[in-house]
C-alpha cells in the first residue's frame, strides 16, 4: 500500500497544471509522478479538447479517466478512445447562432466536436485560442459544419459582451444547458448531462474512490462545482476570487508549480 492509495487527484489545465507560458513544470511533473508511484490516481479536468490534451495525456501517468470538454467527454488514454460523451441535444443550432451573431456582431463562436473544432464566425481571442491550444483553424461557415456531434460552442469576446452573452443564453434556455466561463474572454456552452463535478463522481465511481478521498486542483469559474464536490479543494494563488473562497488550501501560483504544491500539502494533511 502505497502513501496515496485510494486518492485521485483531477487537476485542471490552464491557469493551473500549465504554467503562463502553457508548459509543465518539472517540479509538477516529478511530484505527479511520486503520487502515482506511491499508489495515486491521477489525471485531468479540462475544458480542452481532445486534440489540444493529447500532450498532457502522453507526458504524464495519467491513469484515471480524464475529463476533457469540461467533463462531457471521460477519455480513456490507455484504450484511447471515449469511454462516455454527452453531446448538445436538442439544440436549434442555426437559430441560435443566427440570433447570437445579429445581437453581438463581434461575437466569436465556434463549434467543437470530438475529433474537429470549426470557426463559425472568428474574433481576435477566438483566433488567439486556437494558437494557444494547437487546434487548426478551421473557418467554416455553419451550413458546411456536420450537423452531428457537438460537444460545446465556444464564444470569445470581451468579457462585458460575454456577460451579456451570457445572461441571454440563460434567459434562453435556463438550466437546459450548461453554461461556463472557463476565461474572462472564453464562455462555453455544453451538455446539462455532466460538467467537471459529476464527471468527477462518476471517475471516482468508475475507480474505486471513496468520496473522502476525491482531490481537486483548479483556478477559475468553471471549476467551482469540482471544488465543491471534492473532499480536498486546492486552488493556486492566481485563481479567480470565487475559486479561493473553496479552497481547502491555496498554494503555490501556476508559475511556481501549483499542482506539486497541492500533492505536497495533501500529503501534510493526511498525516
Amino acid at each position: 500500500m502505497g502513501r496515496f492509495s485510494g486518492y485521485l487527484f483531477a487537476s485542471d489545465l490552464d491557469g493551473t497544471l500549465f504554467d503562463s507560458k502553457k508548459r509543465i513544470s518539472d517540479r509538477n511533473k516529478r511530484t505527479i509522478e511520486w503520487f502515482v508511484n506511491e499508489g495515486g490516481l491521477f489525471t485531468i479536468a479540462t475544458g480542452r479538447t481532445k486534440n489540444s490534451s493529447l500532450s498532457v495525456l502522453n507526458a504524464l501517468p495519467i491513469n484515471a479517466p480524464a475529463l476533457l470538454f469540461q467533463g462531457t467527454v471521460l477519455w480513456d488514454k490507455r484504450e484511447e478512445r471515449s469511454i462516455r460523451t454527452y453531446e448538445l441535444d436538442n439544440l436549434d443550432r442555426e437559430e441560435l447562432i443566427g440570433d447570437l451573431h445579429r445581437l453581438f456582431p463581434t461575437l466569436g463562436m465556434d463549434v467543437y466536436r470530438l475529433d474537429t473544432s470549426y470557426m463559425v464566425y472568428p474574433s481576435e481571442y477566438g483566433i488567439e485560442h486556437f494558437r494557444i491550444i494547437g487546434e487548426e483553424i478551421k473557418l467554416t461557415p455553419l451550413s458546411e459544419v456536420p450537423e452531428d456531434g457537438w460537444i460545446k460552442l465556444f464564444f470569445t469576446q470581451e468579457p462585458d459582451i460575454l456577460s451579456r452573452v451570457e445572461n441571454y443564453l440563460r434567459e434562453r434556455y435556463g438550466e437546459r444547458y450548461g453554461i461556463a466561463f472557463s476565461q474572462a474572454y472564453y464562455l462555453e456552452m455544453f451538455s446539462p448531462k455532466a460538467d467537471k463535478a459529476s464527471s468527477l463522481m462518476e471517475v471516482a465511481d468508475r475507480m474505486g474512490v471513496s468520496r473522502d478521498k476525491i482531490c481537486v486542483a483548479g483556478d477559475h469559474l468553471n471549476d467551482l462545482t469540482m471544488l465543491k464536490a471534492a473532499h480536498y479543494a486546492f486552488v493556486p494563488v492566481n485563481g479567480h476570487p470565487e475559486a479561493k473562497a473553496l479552497a481547502t488550501r491555496v498554494v503555490d501560483d501556476n508559475d511556481k508549480g501549483a499542482v506539486a504544491s497541492a500533492i505536497e500539502v495533501l500529503d501534510r494533511l493526511i498525516g
